[in-house]
């Protein structure tokens, strides 16, 4: 009976290791090469204080991951995303974003690796 449950124990073990100790990534093969941008949050050409801006990589696969910076207070950001076109939104402090307009949402292009991208919106 020992060997039974023995051999039960390795099986299991080894299914939780094929599902869970994958180094598979749950990020869609379409979303392209890691890109990092950094840059400055303007609203009409001045510097912000504070804010959140979320990058939304324009790709096939709705899956997808976005990615998320924290705009200092000297209005500077920096974020790992992936390359390829990507939608920016920005809400912060006495600003909101305006879907109807498009105020607060503008396109940029990433190549992989380094990017710099100033914001003004």
């Amino acid at each position: 009976m020992w060997r039974f449950a023995a051999w039960m124990f390795g099986l299991i073990w080894a299914a939780a290791c094929v599902g869970g100790c994958s180094e598979a990534s749950d990020v869609p093969a379409s979303a392209g090469l890691k890109a990092t941008v950094s840059g400055v949050v303007a609203v009409n050409g001045k510097a912000v204080t504070g804010g959140t801006l979320v990058f939304k990589p324009n790709h096939a696969d709705p899956s997808t991951p976005t990615a998320t910076a924290t705009v200092q207070s000297d209005g500077k950001y920096t974020v790992e995303t992936f390359s390829g076109p990507c939608e920016v939104s920005y809400e912060g402090p006495g600003f909101k974003k305006d879907a109807a307009v498009g105020k607060g949402t503008r396109t940029i292009f990433l190549e992989e690796g380094e990017n710099t991208s100033d914001l003004d919106f």
